[in-house]
């Protein structure tokens, strides 16, 4: 990633709940250090890593996409038969959270990897049911004229 002086950045937390830090780039350094100043006034130099992006064009140079992220926390709980995933992701709208369960059957093998994956992906799959219904839901309460993304 090029990072130059006058782009805005924002560096997501990998802490669920905490916002995402915005600023303005004040400097790049040749061996890849940028010096910022933060929205909420502070300065401070730093590396950026996979967590930071650029929100905005540098003046004068190439039309940029904004890109938005967020992070998905999954915990997992298990036991001898029984493996539970928790997906929680936070949205301009709130939280939302997935489930998911995975049990082993009587005669068959102990291979926590396959009871992870499947309470994960059951979690995941929660998790995606409930934005999109949300996502649902705001269409219909702001009815339009003009067109909606469509899966």
């Amino acid at each position: 990633m090029r990072i130059k002086a006058g782009d805005r950045i924002e560096v997501t937390i990998n802490t669920l709940g905490v916002p995402p830090r915005q600023g303005a780039v004040l400097e790049s350094t040749s061996v890849g250090a940028i010096r910022v100043h933060w929205d909420d006034g502070h300065e401070s130099v730093f590396m950026p890593g996979s967590n930071c992006q650029v929100l905005a064009p540098s003046e004068g140079g190439p039309e940029r996409p904004v890109r938005l992220a967020c992070h998905v926390d999954v915990a997992i709980v298990e036991d001898a038969h029984e493996c539970k995933a928790f997906a929680r992701v936070m949205t301009s709208r709130g939280f939302f959270e997935g489930e998911g369960i995975a049990r082993l059957k009587p005669g068959d093998l102990q291979v926590p990897r396959i009871g992870e994956e499947l309470a994960i992906g059951r979690a995941l799959r929660g998790l995606a049911e409930q934005l999109l219904d949300a996502a649902a839901d705001e269409i219909s309460e702001h009815p339009s004229d003009q067109g909606h993304l469509v899966g």
